[in-house]
């Protein structure tokens, strides 16, 4: 090769090799500093999301609110609803993306399917200017112990999340990106990119609390406690006692006897025999080793208290 076609050569060369350098150092850049929705949305079994995928764009205010149970093993097992106003215009397909592992109660018209590993709720919205779709659902997720993470996805859209999260008494919380306030823990914003929001649980274990009762109609009786109760409860009648104090009708006395016992949440529903219509009537209930889901017992023990027929109708 001569001096010139060498002079050419070098010339082609060099530009050629400069442009691949720019475009490798643009693609390195893009990779670090700019953003890039993923595939996949790969979260633990556990892990708490909520997300959209929609292929337009809308503007979307979403409330979202959780409650904790109290479970055995010192654990706490989330209900969860999430309300999401949609305001015009929009018109396309519409994805809602929760946790896999979500137990659906309640959902809003749409069909269920698997998107970048989430459960998806898909529906077709179309909505002019001015008009505004409430979309509404209602799951449960698996029960934690000793730390809760959500990750916000705004999913291109310009999301607004207001988020509560409360929990029973037991639960002592600590996050550096929640606001927590004593037993909830909450947050509002609108992301601009996925917003992961920790926080950590401590269980504290504490007497069961009596917080009160009620007649609510002839021989059914409600107690309520402060803490979930464990179902293992006698219902025999061994540990629970109703005895007409007779303060009210001096010539009628009602012999109670405990039937059914049952217990839902944080309450014990006693139905008796024997107690007969009488405004104003006073009765001694008495309830013992009342416990709650991890063993926790009442204190006092055994709980004394009188709970009074309603002078109006039941």
């Amino acid at each position: 090769m001569n001096e010139r076609a060498k002079k050419i050569t070098l010339l082609i060369t060099f530009p050629i090799m400069g442009l691949g350098l720019i475009a490798l150092l643009v693609f390195i850049f893009a990779e670090i500093f700019v953003f890039k929705a993923p595939d996949k949305y790969a979260y633990p079994l556990g892990s708490d999301v909520l997300g959209f995928a929609a292929d337009w764009s809308a503007k979307i205010e979403v409330e979202y609110t959780t409650f904790w149970y109290e479970k055995p093993a010192r654990s706490f097992n989330p209900e969860s609803t999430a309300i999401i106003k949609i305001s015009g215009p929009a018109d396309g397909i519409f994805r809602f993306l929760i946790p896999q592992d979500a137990m659906v109660l309640a959902k809003a018209p749409s069909s269920e399917e698997t998107f970048k590993d989430l459960h998806a709720f898909t529906t077709a919205i179309s909505l002019p200017a001015g008009s505004v779709k409430i979309l509404k659902f209602r799951y449960k997720l698996p029960a934690i112990t000793s730390a809760y993470s959500l990750t916000l996805l705004p999913g291109g859209n310009k999301v607004m999340y207001k988020v509560k999260s409360t929990f029973p008494d037991s639960a002592v919380l600590s996050s550096k990106t929640f606001k927590v306030n004593k037993t909830e823990l909450s947050f509002s914003g609108a992301p601009i990119g996925p917003e992961l929001l920790k926080a950590t649980l401590e269980y504290l274990d504490s007497p069961v609390t009596f917080t009160g009762g009620k007649i609510i109609a002839p021989n059914q009786i409600e107690l309520n406690f402060k803490r979930q109760l464990s179902q293992i409860i006698s219902t025999d009648g061994v540990d629970f006692s109703v005895a007409d104090l007779n303060v009210k009708n001096g010539e009628i006395t009602d012999r109670v006897f405990i039937g059914a016992i049952k217990v839902s949440g944080n309450s014990i529903f006693i139905s008796t025999r024997g107690m007969t219509l009488q405004r104003g009537e006073s009765y001694k209930i008495t309830g013992n080793n009342i416990k709650d889901t991890n063993g926790n017992i009442l204190e006092p023990n055994p709980l004394i208290t009188t709970l009074t027929q309603p002078g109006g109708s039941f």
